[in-house]
């Protein structure tokens, strides 16, 4: 009996600290890091309020400018792009394709930091696996 739980509780930690690491602790750190790194560029915040002056510019309310989308020709891409056409956009329509990409980028960032929590579980325990118990 003791046995099982002994298991049981060696599992549910292991459980429990790859949810953990998978959910908070890995996609925490790589927006710190993510945000160390926009300091190295300049002011992140000088960086927002610059890209909120250009979706709100010249938009009237409840809109906001957009670059549109073309559709794909069929034709091979050109070197030189085109700029951007710029129009007037519901907003409900941008914050739902926004918080889209927030979350894939999550989901991204979860998947990675799962397989990173499982190479290191792996190596750990193929570490203890070869150590040699103290002798008395």
């Amino acid at each position: 009996m003791m046995t099982f739980l002994a298991n049981l509780h060696r599992h549910t930690t292991a459980c429990r600290s790859f949810a953990f690491f998978t959910l908070v602790s890995g996609p925490a750190i790589a927006l710190f890091i993510t945000f160390i790194c926009m300091n190295y560029s300049g002011s992140p915040s000088a960086h927002l309020v610059s890209a909120a002056r250009a979706v709100i510019d010249g938009a009237p309310v409840g809109k906001l400018m957009v670059c549109t989308e073309e559709p794909q020709s069929t034709t091979p891409p050109t070197l030189i792009e085109s700029p951007c056409v710029r129009e007037a956009v519901d907003e409900s329509i941008v914050t739902a394709k926004w918080d889209s990409n927030f979350r894939m980028v999550y989901a991204m960032l979860a998947l990675l930091s799962s397989v990173i929590w499982c190479l290191v579980s792996a190596t750990r325990a193929n570490i203890f696996k070869d150590a040699k118990p103290p002798t008395r």
